[in-house]
This record gives C-alpha cells, sequence and structure tokens, in this order.
C-alpha cells in the first residue's frame, strides 16, 4: 500500500520517458556499387553537449630525493578565502553572521569584559598584521584560520579605539570581538549552567598572564572546585580543576584569564568513546552545537526504567504499560531498559563520562518486562504500539529486544514493523541485529528481520581493555536474513558501553563503570554492558542527530525514513578488510559526520540527494553528474517497499517493489548496485532482487559525465530516496549516444542498384531533454550531403 500523500507527488507518464530510444530517422536510399559508405549527424539546436572537464588534478611526476640546486624567485601567495573558521562553522565577516554558540554561553559584553578579539587579514601574509598589533602593544593570544590572530587587549585599554584603529588599516580585512562560547569546547558548552553536574576541566591561561595574576586565578579555580591535585591546580600552561558544578561554566567562559575550557584528560575510555567512534562527538561540533537530539522525541520500548535516575531529569514524556505484562514500569532485573536508554539519551549528570548520544531529547517509554520473573513479553501489534507512539509526536522509536526462536525469518512481527513504516513514512524505526553470532550466518533476530527497519549490529570499542576498534565482536549476530538480504544495515559501537545501573535492578551482569553511587551510597549509578542492544542505541542517537540535521539546516520538517536511511548507509565505514557489504557489518559502521557532512581525509565532499519522485514499473529516472575521480564516488538507493508475505516460504524473496540503481562511467562501463567486490563496486553482475536498499561504490573512478539510472522492474508505484556523495556536480545539457544495433540495414551485402532501408536512432543519456535535431546523411566517398531532415 502507498500513502496517497506520497503518491500526489508522482509526475505525468511522459515526464518519466527519459530513456528511451529514440528513433530518429527513417531513409530510403539508392546505393550505387562504387563503394559508397554513410554517415547519419544528428546536431542538437541551441543545446550545450560539451558539459565541463576535469583535467588531470593530481598529476604528479616528482622524485623523492634530495635537491640539487635551489634558486630564490617570486611566488604568488594562495588566494585567501576570506572565511574565519570558529568552533561553531565557517563564516564571511564581511557578508556573514557570526556563529555565536549556544546561548547559555552569550555575553554581550564580552569584549570589555575579556578583551578577546579577532583579527582577520587582508592576505595569506600575515608578518604585516603582526607588526601592527606588535607596534600597538596588543598581545597575539592564539590563531585562527583562515589568515586571522586571536588577540587580548588589556581591560585598561578603549577597545573600541583599539577596532576601529585596525579596522582602518588596509591590511586588515576584518577585526571584531571574539564569543566567550569560542574559547570553551561544544562539549563542555553542552553542560553550561547545570546545577546538578560535576565536571572535571583543563583549562588553558591567557599567556600574558603575570605571575600575580595567575596565581589569583589559580585561588579562584581552588574555590569551585572538590578536589586538588598533588600540585595545585594551576601552572603558567594549565589549570585543572576537578569536580566543579556545570554551574560555573559560563562564569569562567566570561574570564579573560582563561584562553580556553575543555573536558578533563581521562584515561578510560566510556560512552563518549561510543559517540566518537560512531561520528556523533563530530557531528555534534560541526553542527555549532546544536545536534544534541533537541526538539526529538524518542519513544523506546524495552524491560523497564528507573524514572528518577538523574541521567533522565525532565525529558520523560510518558512511561506506559499497555503493551507490556504488567502494570509496574520498574527496571527490577537485568536494568537493561535503564542502561540503553540513557545510552541513547542520558545526560551525565552522575557522571559526564556516561553522557548518552543525544542528551537534550525527550522520550516515551514502553516497558516490556515481567516484574517477578524477568521475562521479556509484549501484548498487541508493533504497529499499535508504534501508532501510540507517533500519535504522542515521537518520529523515531528505538527497539533493543528481539525474537530468539524464529531466527532470520521474516515473522508477523517482522511484517507488522514493514506496514507501518509504510502507512507512515516518516516514522523511522531500530532493532537490534541480535547476540547469536556464535550460532553463525542467518542469525538476525526479528523483527530486525524487517526490510523497512534500521537492523543494527554491534562493533567494538577498546573501552576498559576490550577488543580495539574497529572489528565486529563474536557475539553479534550475522546476516543474510533467510531469504538472502543483507541485514544488519549497519554497525555501532556495542561493547563495555557504560551507562546508567537502576537502582532497583537486583540481577545485574555488567560491571560498575564509574565512582558515582546511588543515593543509597553502595549501589552503582552506572554499569558497562555489551550488546547489539546497546549498539541500537548508540545508532538510533545518530538516527535522531540527522533527522535534526535535515529538519533545521535542510528545510525538511518531516524526513523520510527511506532519506535518513539512506543517508547513514551512504555515508558508513567499511570496518576491518575491504569487504561491504558482509554478514558481519553489512554496509560498515556508522558515521553521523559523515552522514552530515561527508569527507574524504581533509576533502569536503558535495553530498546530493533526491526524494521527490515516485516510478511506475516499467519506467525510470535518468540523472548525470560531472565527477572528479579524486574522490570516491558514493550512491545509495533506499526505498520504503510494501510488506511481505510473512506465509510463502522463507527462503522466498520479500521484495515488492524491485527498483535498480545502476551507473554507466564515461567509457560506458556498467556498475549494477550491489555488486561489489573487495569493498567497492565491481562490473558485471546483474540487477538486485532481493534487497531495498542498493549501493554503488566506485574508488579511482573515471573523471567525466556518469548516468545514473533508476529503474522499476516490478511492482507498483514506489518512491524512493537516493543519495550521492562525491567531488560532483549535476550535468545540465543533454547527452547523445549510439547503443549496439543503432545503425541496421534492411540488406547486409547490398549490390549495385539494390534498394535498401537504412534505420538510424540514438538516445538521451543525460536528464536534460534535447532540443529540435538536424539530421544529415553524407557520401563519405564523394563527401557529399546526400540527405537533409
Amino acid at each position: 500500500m502507498v500513502n496517497q500523500h506520497e503518491r500526489s507527488k508522482a509526475p505525468h507518464r511522459s515526464a518519466i520517458l527519459m530513456n528511451d530510444r529514440r528513433l530518429v530517422v527513417s531513409a530510403l536510399v539508392m546505393l550505387m556499387m562504387s563503394g559508397w559508405s554513410g554517415t547519419a549527424l544528428a546536431v542538437i539546436g541551441d543545446a550545450d553537449v560539451d558539459g565541463a572537464k576535469y583535467g588531470d588534478l593530481r598529476a604528479d611526476d616528482t622524485t623523492w630525493g634530495a635537491v640539487s640546486n635551489a634558486f630564490q624567485s617570486s611566488y604568488e601567495l594562495r588566494q585567501t578565502t576570506g572565511l574565519i573558521y570558529s568552533p561553531y562553522g565557517s563564516f564571511d565577516p564581511l557578508s556573514e553572521p557570526m556563529p555565536l554558540g549556544p546561548e547559555t554561553l552569550y555575553d554581550s559584553k564580552a569584549l570589555t569584559r575579556t578583551g578577546y578579539a579577532v583579527v582577520q587579514a587582508a592576505s595569506a601574509d600575515m608578518t604585516t598584521v603582526a607588526s601592527i598589533l606588535e607596534d600597538i602593544g596588543i598581545s597575539i593570544a592564539d590563531h585562527l584560520p583562515d589568515d586571522a590572530f586571536v588577540i587580548r587587549i588589556p581591560v585598561s585599554r578603549d577597545t573600541a579605539s583599539i577596532l576601529k584603529i585596525l579596522n582602518d588599516r588596509d591590511e586588515i580585512r576584518w577585526a571584531g570581538e571574539m564569543p566567550i562560547a569560542w574559547r570553551v569546547a561544544p562539549n563542555v558548552a553542552l553542560l553550561a549552567g547545570r546545577l546538578s553536574l560535576n565536571v572535571d576541566l583543563d583549562l588553558i591561561p591567557a599567556a600574558d598572564l603575570s605571575d600575580s595574576e595567575l596565581s589569583d586565578l589559580e585561588t579562584d579555580l581552588e574555590s569551585i572546585s572538590t578536589r586538588t591535585g598533588p600540585r595545585g591546580i594551576c601552572d603558567a600552561h594549565l589549570c585543572q580543576p576537578r569536580g566543579v558544578s556545570a554551574f560555573w561554566i559560563p562564569v569562567l567562559a566570561m574570564d579573560g584569564r582563561i584562553l580556553y575550557i575543555s573536558e578533563a584528560s581521562r584515561i578510560t575510555i566510556l560512552n563518549s568513546n561510543a559517540s566518537a567512534i560512531a561520528g556523533i562527538t563530530q557531528a555534534f561540533v560541526d553542527s555549532n552545537n546544536t545536534l544534541n537530539g533537541s526538539g526529538e522525541v524518542i519513544a523506546i520500548s524495552d524491560t523497564g526504567l528507573d524514572a528518577d535516575h538523574g541521567d533522565f531529569d525532565g525529558r520523560v514524556r510518558g512511561i506506559y504499560n499497555q503493551f507490556g505484562p504488567d502494570n509496574s514500569a520498574a527496571d527490577r532485573n537485568s536494568g537493561h531498559g535503564t542502561h540503553v536508554t540513557a545510552t541513547l539519551l542520558g545526560d551525565g549528570t552522575g557522571d559526564s563520562g556516561a553522557m548518552g548520544m543525544i542528551p537534550a531529547a525527550s522520550f516515551h517509554f514502553y516497558q516490556l518486562e515481567v516484574d517477578s520473573s524477568g521475562i521479556l513479553a509484549r501484548w498487541g501489534s508493533l504497529y499499535d504500539m508504534f501508532t501510540h507512539a507517533r500519535e504522542n509526536s515521537a518520529r523515531i522509536q528505538s527497539n533493543s529486544w528481539g525474537n530468539e526462536n524464529l531466527v532470520g525469518e521474516y515473522t508477523a512481527d517482522s511484517r507488522s514493523a514493514d506496514a507501518f513504516i509504510v502507512d507512515n513514512p516518516r516514522f523511522m524505526v531500530l532493532f537490534p541485529a541480535g547476540e547469536l553470532g556464535a550460532d553463525g550466518t542467518d542469525t538476525i533476530t526479528p523483527p530486525g528481520t524487517a526490510k523497512n527497519v534500521l537492523t543494527i549490529g554491534a562493533s567494538t570499542t577498546g573501552s576498559l581493555g576490550s577488543d580495539a576498534v574497529g572489528a565486529v565482536p563474536g557475539f553479534s549476530s550475522l546476516g543474510a536474513t533467510l531469504d538472502g538480504r543483507i541485514k544488519p544495515d549497519i554497525v555501532a559501537p556495542g561493547v563495555l558501553i557504560c551507562s546508567a545501573r537502576a537502582e532497583e535492578a537486583e540481577s545485574v551482569t555488567g560491571a560498575s563503570c564509574s565512582a558515582a553511587l546511588h543515593n543509597d551510597g553502595s549501589t552503582p549509578l552506572y554499569m558497562a554492558l555489551n550488546g547489539s542492544s546497546m549498539a541500537t542505541a548508540v545508532a538510533a542517537g545518530g538516527v535522531a542527530m540527522v533527522r535534526q540535521h535535515l529538519r533545521e539546516e535542510g528545510g525538511i520538517n518531516e524526513p523520510r525514513s527511506d532519506l535518513i536511511k539512506a543517508l547513514l548507509i551512504n555515508a558508513a565505514t567499511d570496518i576491518g578488510a575491504a569487504d561491504i557489504p558482509n554478514s558481519a557489518e553489512g554496509w560498515g559502521q556508522i558515521d553521523v559526520a559523515n552522514s552530515i557532512s561527508p569527507m574524504q581525509g581533509t576533502t569536503s565532499l558535495d553530498l546530493l540527494y533526491d526524494d521527490s519522485r515516485q516510478l511506475d514499473p516499467g519506467h525510470s529516472f535518468v540523472y548525470t553528474f560531472v565527477v572528479d575521480n579524486a574522490a570516491e564516488f558514493d550512491l545509495t538507493l533506499v526505498w520504503v517497499d510494501a510488506e511481505a508475505s510473512s506465509i510463502s516460504n522463507q527462503s522466498a524473496a520479500k521484495l515488492v517493489n524491485d527498483l535498480d540503481l545502476t551507473a554507466t562511467a564515461p567509457d560506458g562501463t556498467v556498475y549494477h548496485g550491489n555488486v561489489f567486490a573487495n569493498g567497492y563496486s565491481a562490473t558485471g553482475g546483474s540487477a538486485d532482487r532481493l534487497n531495498n536498499v542498493e549501493r554503488i561504490k566506485i574508488g579511482a573512478g573515471q573523471s567525466g559525465t556518469w548516468t545514473i539510472t533508476v529503474g522499476h522492474a516490478g511492482g507498483i508505484t514506489q518512491g524512493f530516496a537516493l543519495v550521492m556523495t562525491g567531488l560532483l556536480y549535476e550535468e545540465t545539457s543533454s547527452d547523445l549516444t549510439v547503443f549496439a544495433g543503432s545503425l541496421t540495414t534492411s540488406v547486409s551485402n547490398p549490390l549495385q542498384g539494390d534498394t535498401i532501408l537504412v534505420e538510424a536512432a540514438w538516445r538521451n543519456q543525460a536528464a536534460k531533454g534535447t532540443d529540435q535535431y538536424t539530421v544529415e546523411i553524407e557520401d563519405l566517398t564523394e563527401g557529399n550531403i546526400i540527405y537533409t531532415s
């Protein structure tokens, strides 16, 4: 079933016949046995068929070795960008607003209070600006790319006059005050102003402090610290206040004696390690400190919840029993529900090292455990539970449980989940792959076998002495499903995740991972657990961040789940050997930062997507892009497929609507979706007939115009989401090409005097339509034009 609102976007049938062969001319030609041959030429009126071409951008004929001779000469400076790369995003101060950071760290009198300002040079040569600052007695505190200094104006000086002097100089492009939030690490800024949270900090004191000023700073920091080290708090390069209430972070940021504030270096890696591995920390930094789950409502179903654990304070929207086996939501047995919930959105009140992925999100909780036995049970369908969640404003549902007796099967629950997402395509559902990896392949636990959910396996973290980052632990269930589909979709950190422990839990298996205790003074406040359950919670945080980004930056009020899924899969990192897709990691390890701001090394990549179209069977959409092979070229196609039959044989394909993704290289080589070898797309193979996720990944590909086709090979009308990343841009011209059989004759070996029929055909392989044709037939022997259309 296709949602009627979605169906209304379907284009007129004529709009999607873009890849049809165009029969251009049939000509009757009298051939004489003089050896005549003919060529048909088509000229497109007013159309640019050349396109933009990339040259060899990486030609490198250099030899490694010592320099034999050298001479001096002039050299052109690099072109300055005019951008300042603040901790909260790049901007041009002459044309764009300055990113100020979070509201909790805004000070309207920042310049006069701290003396910190930014001075940007007019060119890449910074020496003149440094001399100007020295001449007027202003010290340089730090550098900022591109081509800028951080300065500290003494409080005794008139800051406005100093800035005017600087802005009047031709050598200076811009000078202005620096927001206090820039001097606070984004992950620390997230905590600013919280009364109930103590944090350990590392501070860099200003380099121009006198001994007495440094001593005064140390005294002030001692007064707000609950712990001090054996060497005191400060030296000239580092201050280490410990156990400081987060309430003081804004006050510290307003103190000009401090250049920078960050979280203290620690040797134990906890949940913050999971967020770093998953690209969540980097995405938070890249987002100007905004992607923290704010505005996102999550639904969670699990054992139970210690609702008064401090990590959830003020963000529990509701706890529901109607789908569970009893009327108690207490997490009395394993504490599993409390742990995964805090992994997803705990705020680390008791220990900032155990902070969850999206600490600003709110949530609903559905308890599914019998208190007296610890047995998990659910009454009613997933469809109804998801409906209840959606009616209560949730758009993401994270479920860290699975079926253990129907492994690999497409079950009634799988079907129920698929059906709900078809009817509600803007609702995202996550399930774990399971923890039956020791039993071998095809061990995905339902409902993780559903097509439209995001199924998550576990990856290693290196936490607490465990296996190093970059592998899949042995317990994580392996794909495929029994009908051969690729699962898990992706993996996320799931080994020794430190998160909240329920105070009432009596049968915990996780060891304490923090010195923090519950109010009873003996029960650990946090514990470490393994599992794809924990990995699912980590991934759900990534889903929320991508969704928040699409809402706030992409202008999509209600992002579709297929688009979010495509973004996450397209950016996933192939861990271990280059062998995606595989039964352990699916398409790779989640990388939220790469999903939002794709990078290859230090190169920023382009990201394009399309989720606005629908296809009828027997038709296709064709896209053309000019691609530079200096970076990889990635494409991911995802669609919300109609629910499959749970009655049919489990080995039968569960795909209902069969879309195909193909890419044609500039030299004509064709790549099919999901045909991979050694982690990259390979030639040959055939169209995928099983999966509603298809990928193409081109490594050292060809520069030039690529043709991308999304075709519908069978089923009913179907929408889709297509994501593309690389160094690429859309081609805006038509592109005519010939194909096998473009030129045919009615007689293979004509004799002198014979009349034959010559048929010529070609097709447009680009997205833009063509104008009128001029068709010419030339006698190459005589050099005469014998036919013009």
